[in-house]
């Protein structure tokens, strides 16, 4: 019994004896990625092995080692094998990958604090400074309001006074810079340009400062319908005016005199009628290639060129105001069939636009197309073959003793043209489109439409 467990535990002894004798390699790291720039110095202490041992890349192509440095050679994957010397089967791979672009090692800058004093200038330069091959795009971070920054060349240009930090982030460094834009810079003058504004608006008055990124101004003014601030910004509420004070400084201990201005406040316009007239008759239909008047029923307190026009009419003369009349355009139209004509008011104050279009809609035709017709009770009625309309003074329910007259344009009837008879050849007098004769004999009678004469009619009324 005593000899048979002596066998067991040097049995169990020699098992574990073996097994502490089992050669080995490893390293801390499985699996590496670099760049094409980029190398890698594997480090020895990390290194357990059992024995001697080796490093060699499995495809130098891609990599190879030299002194514990893993050096690439093109873009791809490969593995880097550290294997025992005096046992070829015992070895460690770790996966490497050399990714396309090289990397930023370091970073610098030529400051760490740039100033810009805007009374002098509104550009700086702070280059950044990496290794030469390096063809890697920073993550740049910085308030834009304030600065826009060229990474590339380096060029720092002010937008607005204030301090801003410039975040620089690269994917294995970084670094970052302080900008300061100086915010006092002296007025030289200003010149206020537009002294009329919409009132129930906010905006900013219409003025010059030179230099043109100078802050050194204020405006102000008493009036409580007319809120203006320090940098020319406005709230007008009521339609008035307003005396408007303003000065600046010239330089650190000299400041301009006090000026001030006055700020008319007016409506904006918001409805406007227009008609279309001939001869003072306003239509609705107008014969094409003639002159017809515009006239846009508005007091005189509008410019007539913040006045715009449709394009399918043409303009004979330029808008005017006349009194008691409103503002005239004289006109034609080429244009035939239903046309709309569009305009637009159009007026901008201190940044501020009034806009409005008002429309008609209008039938033009050529005086060919336009048709004399007769009418008797609801019957149309022809000429005869002499083209004479014939009436009967005892005409009853079967012949027409009396008839309308009437013109039409593509089977539309167009209601405002005007009738006159001839008396002589030096008299014509207007009568009604209904003509009810009571006295036998040849009536001749002209159709006018606009103005213009369209044809005439002969009508014979018989006992």
């Amino acid at each position: 019994m005593k000899k048979t467990l002596f066998c067991l535990v040097f049995l169990l002894i020699s098992i574990l004896f073996v097994g502490c004798n089992k050669p080995f390699v490893s390293y801390s790291e499985s699996s590496i990625t670099l760049y094409e720039n980029q190398e890698y110095k594997i480090d020895v202490s990390e290194i357990e092995s059992s024995d001697k041992y080796t490093i060699k890349s499995l495809n130098e192509k891609i990599a190879k080692v030299e002194d514990y440095v893993i050096i690439p050679q093109s873009v791809g994957k490969t593995k880097i094998r550290l294997v025992l010397l005096d046992n070829k089967e015992v070895y460690f791979d770790i996966s490497l990958e050399i990714k396309e672009g090289n990397i930023a090692k370091s970073v610098s800058l030529d400051t760490s604090i740039v100033e810009i004093k805007l009374q002098e200038t509104s550009t700086a330069v702070n280059k950044i400074k990496v290794n030469e091959d390096c063809d890697e795009i920073p993550l740049i971070t910085y308030d834009d309001s304030i600065i826009n920054y060229d990474y590339i060349s380096g060029v720092i240009t002010a937008k607005a006074p204030g301090n801003t930090i410039v975040k620089i982030k690269f994917k294995f460094c970084e670094t970052k810079f302080e900008v300061k834009v100086n915010n006092t810079i002296y007025t030289t003058s200003l010149i206020v340009n537009d002294c009329e504004v919409f009132s129930n608006t906010s905006g900013k008055l219409n003025f010059q400062v030179f230099p043109s990124n100078a802050n050194t101004y204020r405006f102000w003014s008493d009036s409580e319908d007319f809120v203006i601030y320090r940098d020319g910004s406005y709230k007008s509420y009521q339609k008035t005016s307003a005396i408007i004070f303003y000065q600046y400084y010239v330089s650190f201990n000299k400041q301009s005199p006090i000026y001030s201005f006055a700020v008319n406040v007016v409506e904006k316009l918001t409805d406007f009628s227009f008609s279309i007239e001939n001869n003072g008759n306003e239509v609705s239909n107008i014969l094409q290639s003639k002159q017809y008047d515009l006239i846009i029923d508005l007091p005189n307190i509008y410019n007539a060129e913040d006045f715009e026009f449709s394009t399918n009419i043409q303009v004979i003369s330029e808008l005017v105001y006349v009194e008691d009349l409103g503002y005239l355009l004289k006109f034609y139209c080429d244009s035939l069939g239903e046309q709309k004509i569009d305009i637009t008011y159009c007026k901008n104050l201190a940044g501020e636009e009034n806009k409005i279009t008002m429309s008609k809609d209008i039938k033009v035709s050529k005086v060919t197309d336009l048709e004399i017709f007769a009418k008797w009770q609801i019957y149309e009625i022809f000429p005869d073959d002499n083209d004479k309309y014939q009436l009967y003074l005892s005409g009853g329910n079967q012949r027409p003793d009396s008839l309308y007259f009437g013109l039409r344009f593509n089977d539309e009837i167009i209601d405002d043209f005007q009738v006159m008879q001839v008396i002589t050849d030096n008299q014509k007098i207007f009568v009604s489109k209904n003509f009810t004769p009571e006295i036998a004999g040849e009536y001749v009678f002209e159709i006018i439409f606009n103005g213009n004469f369209i044809g005439q009619v002969t009508v014979v009324v018989n006992d």
